[in-house]
């Protein structure tokens, strides 16, 4: 399986986008418009299943936060659907944990199952804990939006046990070396404008306190966003694109914020290229349906992405060494 290049294929699972999706739906922002603009895959968010490209999921965030001149769009989407218990939202739930310490270092191991940008550490310093984020993309490219939205979630996480209304005495803000419009219910906090990282510092007193709910927290052992196991790698981002018909070399690497050149290199890499993980994911696909379905051939070669049933047998033979139906027929004498 291909190990992750940091600062270049960052991925996300597509049921992460899916809080601000449903934002985006209250306002009536036309996402389908949003997601051509900035050629991110939108239907794998809306089916909350498969892999997509941070860089491409934050600039349509980004540009329906401008299109709709909202400010504190990631406050606002983190508080309409809020983390309220250790069930916590959108399928979103926490390990055991007897502290807060604890459970927030458990979230920061466990969400990198859900996206290789989420950067997080946990930093003791002057007397108080600071919840660290760093950028996936350095200086290239900041969202005030993104910061906003995790700055929301931790206070969220924060309230769970201590009161409803705890906010923090500082924060460290990365995305802006200059003051921008904030939330009104932030206006009481140090905010530290240009920092290095992202920062939500929690005094050592509240860091301690334990958790509300130990009987919710027992019951919910993992940590996971809908039923989706897909593994967060390339291949999994590939695999997406060929089930939505999504493919092509020049709108995946612009997903990725890189010149097609770049990206062929990088795939160089890793002994293949972008055209070989499609035909791979096409003929996983295709054995899947051969075996599993009663399919005509003319469908199965659809399905997998294939606009001619004869360059589907060709480029399956190609892998294979026979063609679908040999295949087809001999999967089912041996089972």
């Amino acid at each position: 399986m291909m190990k992750q290049e940091k600062k270049t294929l960052h991925l996300l699972k597509a049921a992460q986008v899916q809080p601000f999706m449903g934002y985006f739906s209250s306002l009536g922002t036309p996402t389908e418009k949003l997601a051509s603009k900035t050629r991110f895959q939108l239907a794998p968010v809306l089916e909350g299943k498969g892999v997509v490209a941070v860089l491409a999921a934050w600039k349509m965030i980004d540009a329906g936060a401008d299109l709709e001149g909202c400010m504190s769009l990631g406050y606002e989407c983190a508080n309409q659907s809020p983390i309220v218990s250790t069930s916590g939202f959108g399928g979103l739930h926490f390990r055991p944990a007897n502290s807060l310490k604890q459970l927030l270092e458990r979230f920061i191991e466990d969400v990198k199952s859900d996206s290789t940008a989420s950067l997080y550490t946990l930093v003791h310093s002057n007397n108080a804990y600071r919840f660290v984020r760093q950028s996936p993309f350095g200086d290239e490219y900041q969202s005030w939006q993104i910061e906003q939205y995790m700055i929301t979630r931790i206070i969220q996480i924060v309230r769970l046990c201590v009161s409803s209304d705890w906010l923090p005495d500082k924060l460290d803000i990365s995305s802006s070396s200059r003051k921008l419009a904030i939330p009104k219910e932030w206006e009481a906090i140090n905010i530290n404008w240009g920092a290095q990282d992202t920062g939500v510092w929690i005094s050592e007193a509240v860091i301690s306190q334990t958790i509300h709910e130990p009987e919710s927290i027992q019951q919910n052992s993992t940590l996971r966003l809908t039923n989706d196991s897909t593994s967060l790698c390339f291949e999994s981002f590939i695999k997406t694109q060929v089930i939505n018909k999504q493919v092509g070399l020049e709108n995946t690497a612009e997903e990725f914020g890189m010149s097609s050149s770049t990206l062929k290199i990088l795939l160089s890499k890793f002994n293949t290229t972008y055209q070989e993980l499609v035909e791979n994911e096409r003929y996983k696909l295709a054995t899947r349906d051969l075996v599993e379905t009663d399919k005509g051939l003319a469908i199965v070669a659809h399905d997998s992405g294939y606009g001619h049933a004869t360059n589907f047998s060709r480029a399956f033979r190609r892998i294979a060494g026979i063609t679908p139906s040999q295949y087809r027929l001999l999967a089912r004498k041996n089972s």
